[in-house]
């Protein structure tokens, strides 16, 4: 999924690894939270979805 917008963004001609590089190199603490938050927003949905199958397990 995420070569796919990879290779979508190359073709739109935009450097996804250089603009990358780029925000780590000028403030890599706001890089650094923007991931920690898409992780933990991805950990959160993981949980949801194992709550929701464990509650349709136990009916």
């Amino acid at each position: 999924m995420l070569g796919a917008v990879g290779v979508f963004l190359d073709m739109m001609g935009i450097d996804v690894v250089g603009n990358v590089t780029e925000a780590v190199e000028s403030n890599p603490l706001q890089f650094l939270s923007i991931v920690g938050l898409f992780v933990l927003s991805k950990v959160v949905d993981i949980g949801r979805r194992y709550m929701n199958e464990s509650s349709f397990e136990s009916e």
